[in-house]
């Protein structure tokens, strides 16, 4: 049985995959990766260029 939804964060850029630390939600799309603060829901910044698609993804944090 899934538990209820406790958490919700709309965006647009994730239609492919979304991924998640601590503190922040990364949604990606075929578009780029949309870098989202947890708490605020507020766009912290996007990539440029084209993703490719795959069959999984890896956020690397510097």
């Amino acid at each position: 049985m899934w538990k209820k939804q406790k958490y919700y964060l709309p965006a647009a850029e994730a239609y492919h995959a979304v991924a998640a630390d601590q503190n922040f939600v990364y949604a990606i799309s075929s578009r780029g990766i949309a870098k989202y603060h947890r708490k605020s829901a507020k766009s912290v910044s996007t990539s440029e260029g084209e993703v490719k698609p795959s069959n999984y993804y890896v956020v690397f944090i510097a």
